[in-house]
């Protein structure tokens, strides 16, 4: 029989073959059945398609292609490809949105035949917990859609906030929550982390929810009590935090008693976050519910005097660390100096100020005008007219005086990092637990980029958080 082949710039238009990812379809279904996952879909509806092969086309095609609800409808109006889903019937994009919607109104009990899965799977797992946060990119507002911290180059700052959590050691995704785009992340960590520990403590999400709903009201409180004493220029006084305080210290003793008897049965897990849940009513809240935690926490002065006065130990070649633990609470403070950290700062700031240096000059041999380093923010309803006058222009410096400029851009923390445990480790066990956590980061970049959760193409809520 001869071939007839022909190549893609001879192909003059679409010839109507199609590729079915027969293994990725097989392995999603593994996976939703080896959880038991597949047993909660079929509960879900009685009648019409089935939900699990429904959820099974949904995932598959956003591993393979994108998160296009109308896409996807195309794709299944192939024969083929139902057949290799175990679709009977015909699939519209309306259905796909339904069963998106369907699923995302039982996040809770599909987090929970996952938690339960993986603990009959695997019962010896270790479960400390990575926990990190991240947004999704929004097209326009609503819901949970709105305008926050701008990130993930979304300048608007429209957007949807997830945080996810995944064990440590073996790196499994276990847990995902979203958030409105405008919640900040001491408020995502205060709401996840009590969930995430209610699942392991008592398969139960809302165990804790008692901590977390105060956690919530009092870090709103304390940043409207923020907003008021900017507002009042610091004339705000301070009587009734302090009185809080010693409330607080009153109760150590109960606050903590899980905790001990948690460390005396060694049923402790530990958690770990970046900065951006190391807030005090964060991190006393994981002691509070039984567990230790790890976070990473900004430098201050204090910090610097343990360096002044302490002795370092040496972590790793290039890596140094001071360690202070307090005997009471056993908490523990460390502060590295990393050597590529600092060359990393110094080698930015040094081509800043050379660079600093060539305007200067450039401006000062007529190559170019002052307006052009001034930026104004157009606005259509403002005339605008702007006048810049250079006063002086420094050429003439010395390489002493280039180096003091680079000494004040670097700062005073150039290097320095501070990471703070509930409990005492070496400075060897505090890096090496802190650093396992980029598998969350990477699992969040995945989630993008793999398994296509943006841009975001659906608008209802309980869409947004399936997807």
């Amino acid at each position: 029989m001869q071939k007839n082949t022909i190549t893609a710039d001879e192909c003059s238009k679409a010839i109507g073959n199609i590729s079915i990812p027969v293994g990725l379809i097989e392995a999603v279904r593994t996976y939703l059945d080896f959880f038991g996952i597949s047993d909660f879909l079929h509960g879900l509806k009685s009648k019409g398609i089935d939900m699990e092969a429904l959820t099974a086309a949904l995932i598959v095609y956003s591993l393979s292609d994108d998160n296009s609800m109308a896409a996807c409808a195309r794709w299944l109006k192939d024969e083929r490809v139902r057949k290799a889903l175990g679709l009977k019937h015909q699939v519209i994009q309306r259905t796909l949105n339904r069963t998106l919607e369907m699923l995302g109104n039982n996040r809770e009990d599909i987090i929970l035949t996952l938690y339960r899965g993986l603990n009959a799977r695997y019962p010896d797992l270790k479960k400390d917990v990575d926990a990190d946060g991240s947004s999704i990119a929004a097209h326009s507002e609503g819901g949970l859609r709105k305008a926050g911290y701008a990130r993930d180059n979304n300048p608007d700052g429209l957007q949807a906030e997830f945080m996810l959590g995944m064990f440590e050691d073996s790196r499994i995704p276990f847990y995902i929550h979203e958030f409105a785009g405008n919640v900040s992340d001491e408020e995502q960590y205060a709401r996840s982390v009590p969930e995430m520990l209610g699942l392991l403590d008592k398969n139960d999400l809302h165990a804790y929810d008692a901590i977390a709903d105060r956690l919530v009201s009092n870090i709103k409180q304390r940043n409207e009590e923020r907003e008021l004493k900017r507002t009042m220029k610091g004339r705000l006084k301070r009587g009734r935090k302090k009185k809080k305080q010693t409330e607080e210290k009153e109760d150590e003793g109960d606050r903590l008693s899980l905790l001990k008897l948690n460390r005396s049965l060694g049923n402790v897990s530990w958690v770990i976050f970046d900065n951006g849940g190391a807030s005090v009513y964060n991190t006393e809240a994981v002691n509070e519910m039984g567990h230790e935690y790890l976070t990473r926490k900004s430098m201050n002065k204090t910090d610097l005097l343990l360096v002044e006065k302490g002795e370092p130990v040496e972590v790793e070649p290039g890596l140094v660390c001071w360690s202070e633990t307090f005997e009471a609470s056993g908490r523990t403070k460390y502060i590295f100096y990393a050597d590529y950290l600092a060359d990393a700062k110094t080698s930015a700031v040094v081509r800043k100020v050379e660079r600093m240096a060539q305007v200067a000059k450039d401006l000062k041999d007529g190559l170019i005008e002052a307006e052009s380093l001034v930026t104004v923010k157009n606005n259509e309803f403002i005339d605008f007219d702007v006048k810049v006058n250079v006063q002086q222009i420094l050429t003439e410096y010395t390489e002493e005086e280039k180096a003091a400029l680079v000494e004040k851009y670097k700062g005073r923390y150039c290097g320095f990092f501070h990471l703070e445990s509930s409990a005492p480790l070496t400075p060897e066990e505090a890096i090496r637990k802190y650093r396992k956590r980029i598998a969350v980061e990477h699992a969040m970049k995945s989630l993008k980029n793999v398994a296509s959760i943006k841009p975001l193409r659906v608008w209802k809520d309980a869409s947004i958080t399936l997807r």
